[in-house]
C-alpha cells in the first residue's frame, strides 16, 4: 500500500491501494483522478476539542524549551548576547506556527503508519527542499502542497524511515534575496510625506512621544489620521515602517545542519532535526545585515510604540522593538474575531507575552488587558429602513493544512463539520433565491473550491464577486448570516445589523467568560447551534426582521455581548488620545 501525504499526484504510487493521509490530498477539481482510485482514509487526528487542547499545551511547552536553546544558537552565530524576550518578538510567532504544523503531521504520520506499518511513500528529495526568507514568506507557502511535501519529507527522515526519494518537476524556487520597495499610489505618497513633515514637528515640540503602525482602521482613510493628530497637538506619529530593504545572501549549509538538543520524546528529537533546515533566512544568514540595516532606519525612538498587526508581519517593526523593548512601552490592541472569545486565541496569547499594555474590545482578564473603543467597530449605525431583500451570507475557508492548532475546526475537519452545516443550512433555507453568499477573499488559496461544492448542489444561490468591500455589503443588506467566529459577525452586531449565526457546537468552544454572553444570543436566536434552525428562523422572520430584531430581549442581548466584545464608540478619538496621554506621562 502506498500513503500519499499531498495532493501532488506525482507523488502517488497509483501501480498500488492509495492511502490518503487527509482530505487535504482530495482536490475537488481533481476528483475525478481520484473517485476512480482504490483508497482509504487515514481518520483525522485532530477529533475532539480535548485532543486539540491538549495538543495546544504540548506545543507551548515545547515552544519555550525550544526558544531558549534558539536564543543560545543565534546568539553565538551571529556574536550578539541577546535574552529569551528579544527572540520571542523577533521570530516568537514563527517558532510557534512551525512547532504546530510540524506536531500536526508527526501525529498524522504516526498514525498512519501505526495503522499501516508496511506502507510505503516517497520522498522529497533534500535538494530541492525550500527555505522561507521572512515569516510572510513562510506564510505563503504553509498552505502549498510542495512545501507540505517537504515537512512530510523531514519528519519521517528525522523518525528513520528510509523511502525512496524523487524531485518535484517544478519545485519551489530558493529566494536568495530579500527586498523591501513599497509601491505606493499617488495619494499615499502624498499622505507620507504630509506625515514625516508632521513628525519632525512632533519631535521638535513633544519630548513625548508615541509612534503608531497599523492601527486597524476598518480603511485607509487619511481623516483618522489627522483627527488623531491634531487631536493629540501632534503627539503621535504615524510610521507605517515601509521603508526600502535591499539584501542579498547565501545559504548556510554548515548551519542549517546544526541541531537543538531537545531531548523529551520523539517529537522533541523531529524538531531538533528539522528546524533548522527550515528556519527562515532572516533569522540566521540574514540577520545581521538586516538587523543592521533597521537600525540604520530614520525611525524615531518614541516613548510608546502602538499597532494592532505589525507584530506579526512587519519584520522591521519586530526587529526594531526587539532592540528597544527595554526603553520603551510598548502597546498592542487585538484585531480579530476570537480575542477573549475563543477557549485558547494562540495570538491573543503571543500578543501579550510581549505587550506592556493589550487593548480588548471590551473584555478583560488579566491586569495589562485594558478594554478600549476599537476603530473598525466605531461606525455608523445602519438604518432600519432596510429596502434591499438581500441576505448576506459569509463564510470562511479554513486552510487544508494546520496552520496553528485551534480549538475550533482545522483542516480536514472543515469538510465534516463547518461545510457540511453549511450544506444543511442551504438544504432547509427556503429563501436562496436572496442569498448572496461571501467568502473570504483569500479562501481560493485554500483549494477546497467551497462555492463550486455549493452550486453543484445548490443551482439558485449567488456568489460575491467582491467588488464592493465587506461594509458596504452589509449596510445594504436586509439580514447578515454567518457560519463562523471570525470578525465579520462582531462588525454586524456592533453596527446593529440584523444577525444569524448558526455554529456546530462541536466546532467552537468558547473561553468561560465568554459562554453567559454567547448564551444569551442564543436564548433571542442570533446563535444557533444548529444549521435547520437558524434556517427555519430566518425563513420565520424575514417578512418582519424588526419585530423580532428590534424587541427589548434580542436588543439588551445585542448590547450586552457588544459592549463586551466588540465596543466601539463615536467618542474613540478622544479615548484614544486620552489614554495614550497618560501612558506617555508615565514612561
Amino acid at each position: 500500500m502506498y500513503l500519499a501525504t499531498t495532493a501532488i499526484e506525482e507523488f502517488w504510487d497509483k501501480s498500488q491501494k492509495i492511502i490518503f493521509l487527509g482530505e487535504w490530498c482530495k482536490l475537488y477539481n481533481r476528483k475525478k483522478n481520484w473517485m476512480t482510485l482504490a483508497y482509504k482514509d487515514i481518520p483525522f487526528v485532530w477529533e475532539s476539542a480535548d485532543i486539540k487542547l491538549n495538543g495546544i499545551k504540548y506545543c507551548d511547552k515545547v515552544y519555550e524549551k525550544a526558544l531558549i536553546q534558539l536564543t543560545q544558537i543565534l546568539n553565538t552565530y551571529n556574536h550578539i548576547n541577546k535574552d529569551v524576550h528579544y527572540y520571542r518578538i523577533i521570530l516568537g510567532n514563527w517558532l510557534i506556527c512551525f512547532i504546530h504544523q510540524l506536531y500536526d503531521k508527526y501525529l498524522t504520520l504516526k498514525s498512519a503508519f501505526e495503522n499501516y506499518p508496511d506502507a510505503q511513500t516517497w520522498l522529497l528529495d533534500e535538494a530541492k527542499y525550500y527555505i522561507p526568507v521572512d515569516f510572510n514568506d513562510f506564510a505563503q507557502h504553509f498552505r502549498d502542497d510542495k512545501y507540505a511535501l517537504q515537512l512530510y519529507s523531514n519528519i519521517l527522515v528525522a523518525m528513520g524511515y528510509d523511502f525512496k526519494k524523487k524531485k518535484l518537476s517544478k519545485p519551489i524556487a530558493q529566494l536568495l534575496s530579500y527586498r523591501l520597495n513599497f509601491d505606493l499610489s499617488p495619494k499615499r505618497r502624498l499622505f507620507d510625506l504630509m506625515t514625516r513633515v508632521l513628525r519632525s514637528k512632533s519631535t521638535i515640540f513633544h519630548k513625548r512621544t508615541i509612534t503608531i503602525t497599523d492601527p486597524y482602521f476598518s480603511c485607509y482613510l487619511p481623516e483618522y489620521y489627522l483627527k488623531l493628530l491634531f487631536k493629540s497637538r501632534f503627539k503621535f506619529i504615524f510610521d507605517d515602517m515601509k521603508y526600502k530593504i535591499n539584501l542579498k545572501f547565501n545559504i548556510d549549509q554548515t548551519m542549517r545542519k546544526q541541531e537543538l538538543s531537545l531531548n523529551g520524546d520523539e517529537f522533541e528529537s523531529v524538531l531538533s532535526k528539522t528546524l533548522f533546515s527550515n528556519i527562515p533566512i532572516l533569522f540566521v544568514e540574514g540577520f545581521a545585515p538586516f538587523r543592521d540595516s533597521v537600525m540604520r532606519l530614520p525611525i524615531h525612538k518614541s516613548d510608546a510604540f502602538f499597532t494592532a498587526n505589525a507584530l506579526h508581519y512587519d519584520c522591521i517593526y519586530k526587529f526594531y522593538l526587539a532592540e528597544h523593548y527595554k526603553t520603551i512601552t510598548f502597546l498592542n490592541q487585538q484585531h480579530g474575531g476570537g480575542y477573549g472569545i475563543d477557549f485558547i486565541c494562540i495570538p491573543e496569547e503571543y500578543e501579550k507575552s510581549i505587550a506592556d499594555r493589550f487593548y480588548t474590545a471590551g473584555w478583560v482578564k488579566e491586569a495589562k488587558t485594558i478594554p478600549l473603543a476599537i476603530q473598525k467597530f466605531a461606525q455608523k449605525r445602519y438604518s432600519n429602513c432596510i429596502t434591499s431583500d438581500m441576505i448576506l451570507f459569509c463564510i470562511s475557508e479554513m486552510p487544508r493544512y494546520v496552520y496553528k492548532l485551534d480549538i475550533n475546526t482545522i483542516s480536514s475537519a472543515y469538510l465534516s463539520e463547518h461545510l457540511s452545516s453549511i450544506m444543511t443550512f442551504l438544504k432547509h433555507f427556503l429563501l436562496r433565491n436572496k442569498l448572496l453568499i461571501r467568502s473570504s477573499p483569500h479562501d481560493n488559496h485554500y483549494n477546497w473550491d467551497t462555492n463550486e461544492r455549493i452550486a453543484e448542489c445548490f443551482d439558485d444561490c449567488f456568489f460575491d464577486d467582491f467588488r464592493k468591500p465587506f461594509d458596504q455589503m452589509l449596510r445594504k443588506a436586509r439580514i447578515f448570516i454567518t457560519s463562523n467566529a471570525h470578525t465579520t459577525y462582531l462588525e454586524a452586531l456592533a453596527s446593529n445589523k440584523p444577525t444569524v449565526m448558526f455554529l456546530p457546537e462541536k466546532s467552537y468552544r468558547f473561553h468561560p467568560d465568554a459562554q453567559p454572553y454567547f448564551d444569551r444570543l442564543q436564548e433571542v436566536n442570533i446563535l444557533h447551534k444548529s444549521p435547520v434552525t437558524a434556517a427555519q428562523h430566518i425563513n420565520a422572520i424575514y417578512d418582519d426582521v424588526d419585530a423580532w430584531w428590534q424587541s427589548n430581549n434580542v436588543q439588551e442581548a445585542r448590547a450586552a455581548f457588544v459592549e463586551q466584545y466588540a465596543r466601539s464608540s463615536p467618542d474613540w478619538v478622544n479615548e484614544w488620545v486620552k489614554e495614550f496621554n497618560r501612558v506617555v506621562a508615565k514612561c
